[in-house]
C-alpha cells in the first residue's frame, strides 16, 4: 500500500462496478489517463502508442480479479485486432471494444481528428462482423465502442461512438 497500489487496484474495482452496473463508462477511462500523467516521463512516451496501450492494459489486469470483466488478449473481430476488449462477466451485459490512438505532443488538431476517425472506421468494422454480432446475440450483451486519442500525455478524446 506504500505504492499506493491497494488504493489503485480499489479505485479500478469501484469504477469498474459503475460500468458494469450504471454504464458510468467514462470516469473508468480517465482515471485510467490521469493515473498515466501521474507516474509516466516524457522517455516513456518515445513509444507512443504501445505505452499508452501497455499502461492501460497493465491498470486493468490490476482489476483483472473482478467480478465484472474478462479482458481476452488480442481478440479477432472483423478481419481486426481490438485494442482492449472489455468482456462481461457473470449478469453484465455490457461489452466494450476500446480503440486508442496517440499522435506526438505538437500534432495539429486536424491529426487528432483523423485518428479519431481511423479508429471510429475500425470499431465499426470489429462491431459488424457476422461473428462478432452472433456472439452479442447469443450472450444477450449490448456492445459499446470507445475511442480514446491521446496527444502525447493529454487524453484529448474519450467518447463513445455508434
Amino acid at each position: 500500500n506504500i505504492l499506493g497500489l491497494t488504493d489503485t487496484a480499489f479505485k479500478l474495482e469501484t469504477l469498474m462496478g459503475d460500468m458494469a452496473w450504471d454504464g458510468k463508462w467514462k470516469p473508468f477511462f480517465e482515471f485510467v489517463a490521469g493515473s498515466m500523467q501521474t507516474v509516466s516521463s516524457i522517455r516513456d512516451y518515445i513509444d507512443g502508442e504501445s505505452f499508452v496501450k501497455a499502461f492501460f492494459l497493465a491498470n486493468i489486469a490490476m482489476g483483472r480479479e473482478n467480478s465484472y470483466y474478462d479482458f481476452p488478449s488480442e481478440q479477432e473481430y472483423g478481419k481486426g485486432y481490438v485494442d482492449i476488449v472489455m468482456s462481461p462477466r457473470g449478469q453484465v451485459r455490457d461489452l466494450y471494444l476500446v480503440e486508442l490512438k496517440y499522435c506526438k505532443a505538437d500534432a495539429p488538431d486536424s491529426e487528432v481528428t483523423r485518428l479519431r476517425e481511423e479508429a471510429c472506421g475500425q470499431l465499426e468494422q470489429y462491431a459488424t462482423g457476422a461473428d462478432f454480432t452472433a456472439l452479442l446475440s447469443r450472450r444477450g450483451w449490448n456492445c459499446h465502442r470507445v475511442v480514446i486519442v491521446f496527444r502525447c500525455w493529454d487524453m484529448v478524446v474519450c467518447e463513445m461512438v455508434g
